[in-house]
């Protein structure tokens, strides 16, 4: 029966083992590694958490979004908006919802999204938006 098959390349919710400290995988892994959240302050001084978006909450905003999916402004609004963790250690939702995307931009206010969008170009290795652009003309 199909159901007897195990798939090879379908992760299950089993810990990965760890590299032995000192072994090479440890060291590479280590290298590889980069930070999943980051905490800044906004102009208003509110400590905001801001975490790296994976595929599958990237997936489900582009869902959400519908047929506003392919504007640029408004998929980075969502982003941004689904990227929150906390403010002032107040944890937040991953939005469901187009209404609970508004409430989380009009919670930040345009200082809160701009320290979001600084700690989200960090989280992606991205210096700052000027270096983005050096890179685009590469």
């Amino acid at each position: 029966m199909m159901a007897d098959k195990k798939l090879s390349n379908v992760r299950s919710g089993a810990a990965e083992v760890e590299a032995e400290p000192g072994s090479a995988s440890a060291s590479a892994s280590a290298a590889k590694a980069k930070p999943n959240q980051i905490d800044t302050l906004d102009e208003l001084g509110r400590r905001i958490v801001v975490k790296r978006l994976n595929a599958l909450e990237k997936m489900r905003l582009t869902r959400l979004a519908g047929a506003d999916s392919g504007n640029a402004g408004y998929a980075s609004y969502l982003m941004l908006a689904a990227s929150l963790v906390s403010i002032d250690g107040e944890p937040e939702a991953f939005p469901q919802t187009i209404r609970a995307v508004e409430a989380i931009v009009a919670q930040l206010g345009d200082e809160g999204l701009e320290a979001v969008g600084r700690a989200a170009l960090e989280l992606n290795g991205i210096a700052s938006e000027q270096e983005d652009r050096d890179r685009a003309k590469n």
